[in-house]
C-alpha cells in the first residue's frame, strides 16, 4: 500500500472541534526527518510512531483510504456539508480541493408521485432524488437508467436521463 492511498483523519468529539488540519503527527515526523544523528533521529521516530499508534488505537486518529473519501465524496452529493476539504475547499497547503459539481449514477428505484413529478433512488449511498413538475420533455425515469446530475442555482440541480434534456431537481434524502 502506497502512502498516497491513504490519509491519516482526526476524529474529534464534534465536527465543530475539528481543527483545520490535524497535523502533529506528520510534523513530529518531519521533526525527525531532520535529525542528523542516527541514534536520535530513531528514538524520535519511535516516540513519534507511538504517539500516532496510541491515537489510531483510541480512535482519535484514522486511516482512509483515498477510494473510501472518493465515494463518501460521490454518496453525499447534493447535500450542503460543513467546510470539510474531503468534500471541496482549501487543504493544509491553501491549495483548491474541488468539490463534486456532477455526478453519473444509476437508478435503483422510482415512484411517480404527481402528474410530473418523480422520486427515484440511486446508487450512491442510496440518495434519494426529486424532480417536480417536470417539463413534457423529460421522460419518466426507470430502473437501470443513467442518470446525471448537475449542480444548479440556489440548491438545485439538473437531472438529466440517459443523456436527455434535463429538469430541475433536489435531494431529499
Amino acid at each position: 500500500m502506497s502512502l498516497s492511498a491513504v490519509a491519516v483523519v482526526a476524529t474529534p468529539a464534534s465536527a465543530q472541534d475539528a481543527p483545520a488540519a490535524d497535523s502533529a503527527h506528520v510534523d513530529k515526523m518531519r521533526e525527525c526527518s531532520g535529525i542528523a544523528d542516527d541514534g536520535a533521529r530513531l528514538a524520535c521516530y519511535d516516540a513519534a510512531s507511538a504517539s500516532l499508534l496510541a491515537d489510531f488505537d483510541d480512535g482519535s486518529v484514522r486511516l482512509v483510504r483515498t477510494e473510501e473519501i472518493e465515494q463518501t465524496r460521490r454518496s453525499v452529493f447534493g447535500f450542503s456539508l460543513p467546510t470539510i476539504t474531503l468534500f471541496g475547499g482549501k487543504d493544509d497547503n491553501g491549495e483548491d480541493v474541488e468539490p463534486l459539481d456532477t455526478l453519473t449514477s444509476t437508478i435503483t428505484r422510482v415512484s411517480r408521485i404527481g402528474e410530473d413529478s418523480y422520486r427515484f433512488t440511486i446508487e450512491e449511498g442510496d440518495a434519494v432524488w426529486e424532480v417536480r413538475d417536470a417539463p413534457a420533455r423529460f421522460r419518466m425515469p426507470k430502473v437501470g437508467d443513467s442518470v446525471e446530475f448537475e449542480r444548479a442555482s440556489l440548491g438545485s440541480y439538473w437531472v438529466r436521463v440517459n443523456g436527455a434534456m434535463g429538469a430541475k431537481g433536489k435531494r431529499v434524502q
